[in-house]
């Protein structure tokens, strides 16, 4: 499949997708560790911190910040990027179609039973912590910027929703092809709940018919 980079057009973004609590709490405190690093090599030396430098960390937290924001509000609403601290890992993740979009690795099993895919990009949190302690936290703020720039050059906002959407469907396909009466609740639920989806991406509303008819199909195959 051939991925078109994503360029921000200006325009008013069409969805309210957003950037998780979770990833302004780690950038801020990040940036206030740069600045505390900075204040504190000074005053070995008795001098002041430079402030050109940190207003530089506090401008790169804005821009990276600003970026996310943009993009992200152009995917569904549901649609969140996030960060887990107890993993140390950054995802995009839309509980309304029940995935998590995981970066370069996978997450411990035990962190969600959501489903989860795989992109080839290097989560910027993965050399967190691994170099001294001066030199980590702008190195950390100089990955993310890299991640931000890649995420939006490599896959568009919608690209996002529609790897989400396949996702999800390949899973109800799967559920609705259950001959039992559980495998004909489940279809029938599912097909409305993707029809809706489907409408808020702008997609054929087909799921509800199509669901039925394969769960209806393995009904008489099993009478065979």
């Amino acid at each position: 499949m051939s991925i078109q980079p994503y360029t921000y057009s200006g325009s008013t973004p069409a969805f309210t997708g957003n950037v998780g609590k979770s990833v302004y709490s780690l950038l801020n405190a990040v940036t206030t560790h740069c600045i505390k690093t900075e204040t504190k090599e000074a005053n070995k030396i008795g001098t002041n911190a430079n402030k050109e430098v940190i207003e530089y960390y506090q401008k790169l937290r804005r821009e990276i910040l600003a970026h996310l924001e943009i993009y992200m509000a152009q995917t569904h609403p549901k649609t969140v990027l996030k960060y887990n601290l107890l993993y140390n890992r950054f995802f995009l993740v839309n509980n309304k179609m029940n995935t998590i979009i995981e970066f370069g690795h996978t997450l411990n099993k035990k962190f969600n039973k959501t489903n989860k895919i795989t992109l080839n990009l290097n989560d910027p949190s993965k050399t967190m912590h691994t170099e001294n302690k001066k030199e980590w936290g702008i190195n950390f703020i100089y990955n993310m910027k890299k991640f931000t720039k890649n995420l939006s050059k490599t896959y568009r906002p919608e690209e996002i929703d529609n790897i989400m959407f396949d996702n999800f469907t390949k899973h109800i396909i799967t559920s609705a092809k259950d001959a039992s009466v559980f495998g004909k609740l489940s279809a029938n639920y599912n097909g409305k709940k993707a029809d809706k989806i489907s409408l808020e991406l702008n997609k054929p509303t087909i799921w509800k018919d199509k669901l039925k008819k394969l769960h209806n199909e393995s009904v008489e195959r099993n009478k065979k």
